[in-house]
């Protein structure tokens, strides 16, 4: 087992949600990939972008629908400040997760987090 699955569980578990994770063999760096590996719609992928908020240096999470991009004007917005370029050491020392392979939940702190409704449209069934 992938060890960045265990705080997804964890973080899984302490919610009461009884979910089935999909552990797959090859990448899935991308939404495209992600949704690819798990027969589903790309907009059925929750995607995790992190941004660094210029003004403290944090980590900002914004969870996203897998097919779409975040507007940097409309998420600085909803910060109320600038939002720059997070780097690798960033995001692994406030998530505890590598670029490409950042969960929605389950972060080593919780970061200032931003949802996408659009993720509540989706529909799980066929």
């Amino acid at each position: 087992m992938n060890k960045s699955i265990k705080p997804v569980r964890a973080a899984l578990q302490t919610a009461g949600l009884k979910v089935k994770i999909l552990e797959v063999s090859k990448g899935t760096r991308t939404a495209q990939a992600a949704a690819n590996a798990a027969s589903c719609e790309v907009d059925q992928i929750a995607k995790s972008i992190i941004s660094r908020n210029e003004e403290d240096g944090s980590a900002v999470l914004f969870i996203t629908a897998g097919g779409k991009k975040i507007c940097a004007i409309t998420a600085s917005a909803l910060v109320g400040g600038t939002l720059g370029k997070a780097d690798a050491k960033l995001i692994r020392a406030q998530t505890g997760f590598a670029i490409g392979g950042v969960s929605p939940i389950g972060h080593l702190s919780q970061p200032r987090a931003f949802f996408d409704p659009r993720l509540l449209e989706c529909s799980l069934t066929p």
